[in-house]
C-alpha cells in the first residue's frame, strides 16, 4: 500500500510562532544534554572515572531508551500532545538534577540515561503537534525551523559546556541544564494550548495505529532507512572527539570551539532544508541529502592530514547529515497521518536503536581499525540506504 494524505487544519501564524518558541526552547536544552555526551566524551568519561569504551556503552544505553518511544507515541495519539510533552520536560529536569548531584557512577548513569528517555518522550509528540497544525506544503519549513534546537545546542551549548567544565568541573553543565529545563518547562506549559489538537483521520481505521502503519510500505522502509542512517552517524559521533584528541592533541576549550564550528554546519544544513524541502519536494531533497552524506563519509579517511583538513571534512559531513535528517521528518509526517505520533515515535525507536548499536560499534572499530575505517563502513551503509529510498519509498499524495 502506498502513502496517502488527508487535509490538515491550518494554524494561524501567531499560533505557529508560539508553538515553535516552546518546542525550540525545550529541544535546545534536551539536545544540549544529548550532544555533550558525544562532544565531551573524553572529559566526561575521565570525570566519571571510566574509560571511553565504558562511556560509549553508557551513551549507547541512553540511545537505547528509544525502545520505549512507541509507548509514548501511542499515548500522545490518545491523550494529547501537550500532556506527553510536559511530562517529558518535567522528567528531564529531574534526570539532569540527579546527574549533577551524583557522587558515584551508578546514580549519574541513571540520570544520564533518563535524559535519553526524555528526548524519546518529547520530540515525537512535538513533531506530531506541528504536523497536526501545519499543511504538508509548508511543513518542511516549519519542521526545519523546529530542528534549529539541535544546531543551537552545539553552537551555544557546546562552548558554554566547555567553559563550565574548565571553570567548575565536569558535572557543572548539568546544573545549567536543570535551570534551562525549568525555564523550558514553564514556557511550554504557557505556550501550548490546553485543548486537544484535531488529529486528521484518527479512529477511521479499526485495526489500530500500528496495523495502519504496517500497511504502508513507504513507512516501514523509512524506519529501516532511518535506522541505517543513524547507525552510520553514531559510529562517527562517538569517536571523532577521541580521534581529534589523539591525532592533534586538542584540549577541552579547543574541542568546544570545534563543536561550535560543527554547529554552524548543522545550522547550515537546517537552513538549507527549510529553504529547499518544500520548494523542490521532500523526496528530491532527501535523494540529494543521502548522496551528499555518502560522499562525505568516504572522504573521512583523509582526515589525518592536518587539524584544518579534519575539521573541514567533518564540517561537510555534519552539513550533509543535518540536511538529510531534518528533511526526513516532513516526508514521514504525512505517510500515515491518522497515526502520526505513533509513526514518529517508531522513527525515534529506529533512530535510537541505530544510535545505540552505532555507539557500540564505533568505539570498537575505532580501537581496532581507526577512524578512516569507520568512514568507509558508514559510507557503504548510507549508499545502500540511498538505493532503497530511491527505489522503494513514495512520497504522500496531497
Amino acid at each position: 500500500m502506498t502513502a496517502t494524505s488527508i487535509s490538515t487544519p491550518s494554524a494561524s501564524r501567531t499560533e505557529i510562532v508560539r508553538l515553535l518558541s516552546a518546542i525550540l526552547a525545550t529541544r535546545f536544552v534536551i539536545n544540549t544534554a544529548f550532544r555533550i555526551g558525544y562532544a565531551f566524551a573524553p572529559e566526561l568519561s575521565r570525570g566519571l572515572g571510566v574509560d571511553l569504551e565504558a562511556w560509549s556503552t553508557l551513551v549507547g544505553v541512553r540511545s537505547g531508551m528509544g525502545v520505549f518511544a512507541p509507548v509514548f507515541g501511542a499515548l500522545s495519539d490518545r491523550v494529547g500532545r501537550r500532556t506527553v510533552m510536559l511530562g517529558g520536560s518535567a522528567l528531564f529536569v529531574g534526570c539532569a538534577l540527579l546527574a549533577y548531584l551524583s557522587a558515584s557512577p551508578l546514580p549519574f548513569a541513571l540520570g544520564f540515561v533518563g535524559i535519553g528517555l526524555t528526548k524519546v518522550i518529547f520530540e515525537p509528540s512535538a513533531s506530531a503537534f506541528l504536523g497536526d497544525r501545519v499543511p504538508y506544503e509548508r511543513r518542511g519549513f516549519v519542521m526545519g525551523m523546529s530542528e534549529l534546537g539541535w544546531a543551537s545546542a552545539a553552537l551555544i551549548g557546546g562552548p558554554v559546556t566547555a567553559l563550565a567544565i574548565k571553570a567548575w568541573g565536569w558535572q557543572s553543565p548539568f546544573a545549567l541544564l536543570v535551570l534551562g529545563g525549568l525555564f523550558a518547562l514553564v514556557w511550554t506549559a504557557l505556550a501550548l494550548p490546553r485543548t486537544r489538537a484535531p488529529r486528521p483521520g484518527l479512529g477511521r481505521h479499526t485495526d489500530g495505529n500500528f496495523a495502519a502503519i504496517a500497511r504502508v510500505r513507504s513507512a516501514w522502509l523509512m524506519l529501516a532507512i532511518v535506522f541505517a542512517f543513524l547507525f552510520a552517524s553514531d559510529m562517527i559521533a562517538i569517536s571523532y572527539a577521541s580521534f581529534l584528541e589523539r591525532a592533534f592533541n586538542v584540549d577541552v576549550l579547543t574541542l568546544g570551539g570545534i563543536v561550535a564550528t560543527f554547529a554552524l554546519a548543522d545550522l547550515s544544513g537546517e537552513l538549507l532544508s527549510m529553504w529547499g524541502v518544500d520548494r523542490f519536494g521532500k523526496k528530491r531533497a532527501l535523494l540529494v541529502g543521502f548522496a551528499g552524506t555518502t560522499v562525505a563519509y568516504f572522504a573521512l579517511p583523509l582526515l589525518g592530514a592536518s587539524l584544518a583538513v579534519a575539521v573541514a571534512a567533518l564540517f561537510v559531513y555534519y552539513l550533509c547529515f543535518e540536511f538529510t535528517i531534518v528533511s526526513v521528518f516532513p516526508l514521514i509526517s504525512e505517510l500515515v497521518p491518522q497515526a502520526r505520533a505513533t509513526l514518529l515515535s517508531l522513527v525515534m525507536l529506529a533512530a535510537s536503536v541505530g544510535r545505540m548499536l552505532g555507539a557500540f560499534s564505533g568505539a570498537l572499530i575505532f580501537s581496532l581499525a581507526g577512524f578512516g575505517t569507520i568512514g568507509i563502513f558508514s559510507g557503504s551503509i548510507v549508499m545502500l540506504a540511498l538505493v532503497v529510498f530511491a527505489l522503494g519509498v513514495r512520497e504522500a499524495r496531497v
